[in-house]
């Protein structure tokens, strides 16, 4: 038996109402044929969805025409803050290694640090103007009064250098 023993349903049941001399006559007029197949439901109904979508892409692309000015606005206006955002990164990079710097620099330990080189400094130089009075190149009087200025500069630094010594050895000893 053939496969087609099993009846199949008709694609086009407008086409069973159609005598065969209908048939022959549509078969033999491609411009029949075409109205023919024009005029069923099904056709129209696709023709008619296609015109819809069309209708609905047109008016999409206007809405979205209507929409790239805005959109070329906001665009400007995003590299100008991308622009304004780029000057702040980079002023907060200056502005955070200047603080960095002065961080360090600020730092109880470096000013203890400085505070202990200040004093040998102060040293050095009140050791010098001695050899200057031993060696005859400065009076009695001259020697005295910048020695003396010296030393007591010397000793001063010195003293806030151990206090500070010891108040950063305190902190430590807290936890700080």
């Amino acid at each position: 038996m053939p496969a087609f023993s099993q009846p199949r349903a008709l694609s086009f049941p407008e086409l069973q109402d159609l005598s065969t001399a209908e048939l022959e006559h549509l078969s033999q007029s491609q411009d029949r044929l075409d109205d023919f197949i024009d005029k069923l439901p099904v056709v129209q109904k696709l023709n008619n969805n296609v015109e819809d979508m069309i209708t609905r892409n047109e008016e999409l692309a206007k809405e979205n025409l209507s929409k790239q000015p805005r959109l070329e606005e906001l665009g400007y206006s995003v590299r100008e803050k991308l622009d304004a955002l780029a000057v702040l990164k980079n002023s907060y990079e200056s502005l955070s290694q200047e603080y960095q710097r002065l961080s360090d620099r600020y730092a109880p330990g470096s000013i203890k640090e400085s505070l202990r080189l200040a004093a040998l400094h102060s040293d050095e130089e009140s050791e010098r103007i001695a050899e200057q009075f031993l060696g005859g190149r400065m009076s009695v009087e001259q020697f005295v009064s910048i020695y003396l200025q010296k030393r007591t500069v010397s000793q001063i630094r010195k003293t806030k250098e151990e206090k500070l010594g010891s108040q950063l050895s305190e902190l430590q000893r807290a936890g700080y």
